[in-house]
């Protein structure tokens, strides 16, 4: 079971999708950001797939849901 120790600092937009992100184990970010969250190795790895929503009034990361491409096929 992995620990949730590694540190996150993230900016999103304004839809909550990440734009800008640092993580790492002890880091001191060298920016300020809009949120922190301590998550495990492979969040923070694959942080641009995650999204930022207010839940209760707590920033909560959620995994986004792939979009599908639907090809439109002409009759001819």
């Amino acid at each position: 079971m992995e620990t949730e120790d590694w540190q996150i600092y993230l900016n999103v937009n304004e839809t909550g999708n990440v734009v800008d992100a640092e993580y790492g184990e002890k880091i001191i970010p060298a920016i300020e950001y809009h949120y922190f969250f301590l998550r495990s190795e492979e969040v923070a790895a694959n942080i641009f797939d995650y999204r930022v929503e207010i839940v209760g009034n707590i920033p909560t990361l959620v995994k986004k849901i792939p979009e599908t491409i639907e090809e439109e096929i002409s009759a001819e």
